[in-house]
């Protein structure tokens, strides 16, 4: 990285954040598509349906257990990183709060598999996908992401990863073995989490104990609005998924899923540039940097998107080695809501909650969300898979407008 040389220390550290950021996602998104062709063929659509089902129906629990924290804490932390007291007190606060979210939920996974028959006839299989609750509760990347050191936690990311990659092609070979998929991720979850959470406490000395009840309800306080954020965000994925399978079947999970499976690897590629930009803009606030890398990243989003509307029965046709038409139509519709989505994404977090207006990046997505789920519910009727992905559009021009209103109050254009 040659034209690094002659930056500031803080633009240096931001791009090489953001690289080993990308890399994470490669692990997160793109590394799973590779094998996820697999699996379409080898244990079928209906069952990656099923899969996709437990894990839509858990992502709220992940969701809960998170408590907002990826924002809260990792401001927290960003600001902090001249006192290693308070970086040890905010990490064991957020980790004891986060193991206690995930005994709650566990708790509501056993209710829920008990009174609702269509969870209770797959129970081994949603208990199973619980562990990546435990795995992504105790993963501490917002600790990396706020003291921007994100290549340790990349190295153990991607060598899980890999590992369990290799597994899926070794282990899984007939649709009966499709329980052992999210069997694979769970373990690889929660070796890396364990991993950097002793990683942590040896590189930055942190002892960890139970900190005062006082700093745990502060801490806790801190990062409701954020929860609420996200915990209505997640119904722009996870309830859909849920009542497709509920109203329509697994099989339609699965197209769904297919179709979603490659918009989340080519959005990945923009959220180590938002996940990187967030501690950043909150330590420097340097607007005239997020403006070049904000449009830069629209023209490359916008010229993607239109090669995967206009290609994507060829696309479907290449990742999956045949013709699945409803996935094709899909994920031509998913291209249309990226247009949207990768905007939206820039000017939340990373830009409105770092320049100190947490408020409109919030409840933007609230209200967005709270409009997606009364729709949704609207036209479960006449419901199809077409249907939902553009009604995710729809929420999607509701959440920018309230966010672009939001830069124009504050004079942040």
């Amino acid at each position: 990285m040659l034209f690094l040389q002659n930056q500031p220390v803080e633009i240096k550290k931001l791009y090489q954040n953001i690289s080993f950021l990308f890399i994470l996602q490669i692990a997160n998104y793109i590394l799973p598509l590779v094998t996820f062709p697999y699996l379409v063929r080898t244990v079928g659509v209906e069952k990656i349906g099923l899969i996709s089902l437990a894990q839509a129906f858990n992502q709220y629990f992940i969701v809960f257990t998170n408590f907002g924290f990826d924002f809260s804490a990792t401001y927290d932390i960003s600001v902090s990183r001249n006192s290693r007291e308070k970086m040890s007190e905010i990490f064991n606060s957020v980790l004891l709060i986060k193991i206690a979210l995930t005994v709650i939920s566990f708790i509501i996974l056993i209710i829920a598999l008990l009174c609702i028959n269509k969870l209770r006839d797959e129970w081994l299989l949603y208990i199973v996908t619980f562990g990546t609750v435990v795995g992504s509760a105790i993963f501490p990347v917002w600790f990396f992401q706020g003291v921007e050191k994100m290549k340790y936690v990349t190295v153990i990311n991607m060598g899980t990863k890999i590992l369990v990659a290799a597994c899926i092609f070794i282990f899984i070979k007939t649709p009966d073995d499709f329980i052992y998929v999210p069997f694979l991720n769970t373990v690889g979850i929660i070796i890396s989490a364990l991993i950097s959470i002793r990683f942590i406490a040896r590189k930055f000395n942190f002892i960890l104990y139970i900190p005062s009840f006082t700093i745990i309800r502060q801490t806790v306080h801190g990062s409701i609005e954020f929860f609420l954020s996200r915990i209505f965000a997640s119904s722009y994925t996870s309830s859909n998924k849920i009542v497709i399978g509920m109203f329509l079947d697994s099989e339609h999970v699965g197209y769904y899923t297919m179709a979603e499976k490659i918009f989340q690897a080519w959005q990945s590629i923009y959220t180590p540039l938002s996940n990187s930009l967030y501690p950043f803009m909150a330590k420097n606030r340097n607007i005239n940097l997020f403006k070049k890398i904000f449009w830069a990243t629209i023209i490359l989003n916008t010229m993607i998107c239109i090669g995967i509307y206009i290609y994507s029965d060829v696309i479907i046709r290449i990742i999956y080695a045949s013709e699945f038409t409803v996935a094709a139509q899909l994920l031509g519709l998913f291209a249309i809501l990226s247009v949207l989505a990768t905007p939206s994404l820039f000017l939340g977090y990373p830009l409105l909650a770092a320049m100190g207006h947490p408020k409109y990046a919030n409840n933007s997505v609230v209200f967005g969300a709270i409009i997606h789920i009364i729709l949704l519910f609207c036209i479960i009727p006449r419901l199809n898979v077409y249907m939902v992905v553009l009604l995710m559009v729809a929420t999607n021009c509701i959440v920018v407008a309230i966010r672009l209103y939001a830069l124009k109050k504050y004079k942040l254009t």
